[in-house]
């Protein structure tokens, strides 16, 4: 029998197609089962207010934005960026706390809670300090701040300033260099908000002083910057000397010149600020008055009606009250500040150490000084006398034996050729200039006398600077020692002030004899010079005998009369050179800066008050 071949229902490209179908179903079946699942390993940070900015850290993410799905607590949320291992999405509004939830092609994964935090108002408490210079440091204190300081934007007055620290509620700025007074604002991502006012201080300057030089007590306009208003608060010198100021501007001081100032620089100090100004010329006045005597005798008393006889010399003693050798009398003198005139010291012109000063003798005394433990010595032509704290009276150096001559040695084995003025260094050694013998010598508190400077021997008086042992003097007649050593020495014959500084001596002042102030070379003195004073400046003065006045050397040696006329002599109290003197001769000051004066020729003290 013959077989048949079954005839197909379909045709065979419909059963091809049913094949092709089932594969592909195969296949995609297979590929769904090999994505990858994405994984969420961190966020940064974990808590936070509504848009902030959240970096989801994981694996298995989409490279491309679209293809990432991101919720905060089931509220999609916006994303900045993405990559396989990294997604950064805004927090959405209406988000509370919850997971963090990520969907990669149907894939989801889920992170870590994110703590949604409510928003801290951006608020400016205080500003400290509220004023200052630019360059300062200021606190800010507040809320909402950003703990990165760069996050924090801060102005003054409308100019960036640089924020050095920085938490939630503290930001440290620097005030810029180029702000001005005005309020300070702070911002922090999309909020702003203003402070108060800070005040910038200018800087601290002196331009100029109006007028540049004058008197005590004279106003002074001084303009700058940086002032305070309030007068207390600048604080104004002169020289170091405190000066009152009367007004205030933040550009100008009118201040008063403080007494007995001097010369020197005006400085202002205004809180943590001082700025050194110009130099200012202080002017001095001078005012003579009498203290005690003015005609000739020996009678103790107060103010005119003490007398005495050819005072020489004075030193204004620790006690506050004045000592004067006689010449005529030789006596000492004690002289209260308000003239009361007794007798201190000697009796009869003689010889005659005492325990009792009355009782003591004297010669004619040439000069007197004091030591700091309240010690007097006393010069004659021959001898150094000593007065101790007791009274008593002795001889420290120098005998009749040796009159005449010049000796070193100790005691009574010393002697002296005409020693004049005499004056105590603040070491304690003592130092006379030796007229007749042409030396400068000098007496420790033991007696030990010597030779240092000039060149001792018969006709040995001359001019001539440099070694002091080769130097030459012709008539000292007083020697004095500043506060730094050197010694100054004023010469009759050569009418010059030389100075013996470090074993040499040069020529300080003093062009020859006459009456003329000026430069060194230019100032001239008159032929007999008294005892010396130095004041705290370095200042000298002295007593021109011949010229009847009283001139002051600078350190550098320019000469100035302050007191009296050139070559004028009468007996005339007043200002400067209204005054009138008769010979005047010693000269000290005292601790205030006054000068007293022996004026020998009208037998008086006198007194310059130096303001």
């Amino acid at each position: 029998m013959k077989n048949k071949r079954r005839k197909m229902p379909f045709p065979f490209s419909f059963y091809a197609g049913i094949v092709m179908i089932g594969l592909m179903c195969l296949a995609s079946c297979k590929k769904d089962d090999q994505l990858p699942v994405p994984a969420i390993t961190s966020i940064n940070p974990v808590q936070g207010e509504i848009g902030t900015e959240v970096t989801i850290a994981g694996v298995n993410f989409s490279d491309q934005v679209s293809a990432n799905a991101v919720t905060f607590s089931g509220v999609p949320a916006a994303i900045k960026s993405a990559s396989t291992m990294q997604i950064v999405a805004i927090v959405p509004d209406r988000a509370v706390t919850g997971a963090v939830v990520v969907t990669v092609n149907g894939q989801t994964a889920t992170g870590p809670n994110f703590t949604v935090v409510t928003p801290v108002p951006l608020t400016i408490a205080a500003i400290t300090p509220s004023s200052g210079l630019v360059g300062i440091d200021v606190t800010i204190t507040g809320t909402g701040f950003s703990a990165t300081p760069a996050e924090n934007i801060v102005k003054v007055n409308g100019v960036a300033a640089t924020v050095k620290s920085a938490t939630a509620v503290q930001l440290v700025v620097t005030i810029p260099a180029s702000a001005t007074t005005g309020p300070i604002t702070v911002g922090v991502k999309d909020k702003t908000i203003a402070g108060s006012v800070f005040t910038v201080i200018p800087n601290l300057t002196i331009t100029a002083l109006q007028p540049a030089s004058g008197p005590k007590h004279w106003e002074v306009t001084i303009t700058g910057t940086g002032f305070s208003t309030t007068p207390s608060d600048n604080k104004v010198t002169f020289n170091g000397k405190d000066a009152v100021v009367k007004s205030a501007t933040a550009t100008a001081l009118i201040v008063e010149v403080p007494l007995r100032a001097g010369s020197g620089k005006v400085n202002v100090v205004l809180g943590d600020q001082h700025f050194v100004g110009p130099d200012f010329q202080y002017e001095y006045t001078y005012t003579v008055q009498t203290i005690a005597g003015g005609t000739k005798g020996k009678a103790d008393g107060t103010g005119a009606a003490a007398q005495f006889n050819g005072v020489y010399d004075l030193v204004v003693a620790k006690d506050g009250n004045i000592y004067a050798g006689e010449f005529g009398n030789t006596r000492v003198r004690k002289i209260t500040p308000n003239g009361v005139v007794t007798t201190f010291a000697g009796s009869t012109q003689g010889y005659k150490d005492d325990d009792n000063p009355l009782k003591a003798k004297f010669g004619h005394i040439n000069g007197i000084t004091q030591d700091n433990q309240g010690n007097f010595y006393i010069s004659e032509s021959a001898f150094i006398r000593k007065i101790d704290v007791s009274g008593k009276v002795t001889t420290l150096a120098g005998s009749s034996t040796n009159q005449g001559k010049t000796i070193d040695g100790i005691g009574t084995a010393a002697g002296f050729n005409g020693a004049q003025f005499v004056q105590m260094s603040a070491a304690g050694d003592l130092y006379v200039a030796e007229t007749a013998g042409n030396v400068i010598r000098k007496v420790t508190s033991a007696g030990n006398v010597t030779t240092i400077a000039g060149t001792p021997g018969k006709g040995n008086g001359g001019y001539q600077d440099g070694a002091a042992a080769t130097a030459k003097f012709n008539a000292p007649s007083a020697a004095i020692a500043s506060a730094r050593g050197d010694v100054y020495i004023a010469e009759n014959k050569n009418t010059k002030i030389r100075k013996l500084s470090d074993g040499s001596v040069t020529t300080l002042a003093g062009g020859g004899a006459g009456a003329k102030d000026g430069p060194p070379d230019v100032a001239l003195f008159g032929g007999e010079l008294g005892g010396m004073a130095i004041d705290q400046d370095g200042n000298i003065y002295i007593g021109d005998y011949a010229n009847h006045s009283i001139r002051m050397i600078t350190p550098s040696g320019q000469v100035t009369t302050i007191a009296g006329r050139l070559g004028t002599s009468g007996f005339l109290d007043g200002s400067g050179h209204e005054a009138l003197f008769n010979a005047p001769l010693g000269v000290d000051l005292d601790a205030d800066g006054n000068l007293y004066v022996t004026d020998f020729g009208n037998n008086a003290i006198r007194k310059v008050i130096i303001e």
